[in-house]
């Protein structure tokens, strides 16, 4: 029988976190299962006052 995998989307609340949110975003892309694959991942930022927001798509 064919395993079909199930795509999931990712939230991830991000608040004044420009030094870690590559680390963790490349965390996240790095995960491998056989049944699971991930479809999108949302960063949400309000209100934060640091760079972060001009890096989002530098790398992904």
């Amino acid at each position: 029988m064919k395993m079909v995998k199930i795509g999931v989307s990712i939230g991830v609340m991000a608040y004044n976190e420009e030094g870690n949110i590559n680390s963790l975003l490349n965390a996240l892309l790095r995960q491998e299962t056989k049944q699971v694959f991930i479809k999108e991942i949302i960063v949400v930022s309000s209100g934060s006052t640091d760079n972060k927001q001009n890096k989002r798509n530098s790398k992904h």
